[in-house]
């Protein structure tokens, strides 16, 4: 028989109103600004994209207040590719607080 399992208190979920995924204005290598879970405002900057021929640099800005909930790991990047997903709540904070919650218990 297994253990009985110790109490855990009722999940409430935090659902996102939408989601909307950031994409590259230019190809380039991706330099990030922020990481998976962040909490950003609108006009943040979440990643600068570097032309490895000349100066030339564009930067990536959030379009919305929201938190990052995906993430591209890829080091280089073609105009329009995903890059962040940004989840739009109603309370950005209480959603804030829950990531940070479950980073705790998880060790994320």
């Amino acid at each position: 028989m297994l253990p009985l399992s110790r109490k855990t208190r009722p999940v409430s979920p935090v659902l996102a109103d939408s989601t909307s995924w950031v994409r590259s204005p230019e190809s380039g290598i991706v330099i990030p600004r922020v990481e998976l879970g962040s909490r950003v405002t609108e006009g943040d900057v979440l990643a600068v994209i570097g032309d490895p021929v000349s100066d030339k640099e564009a930067l990536v800005k959030a379009p919305f207040d929201g938190i990052i909930i995906g993430q591209s790991k890829l080091p280089l990047a073609h105009e329009g590719d995903a890059l962040f997903n940004v989840a739009a709540f109603k309370s950005v904070s209480r959603a804030e607080n829950r990531v940070e919650e479950f980073a705790a218990v998880h060790g994320a």
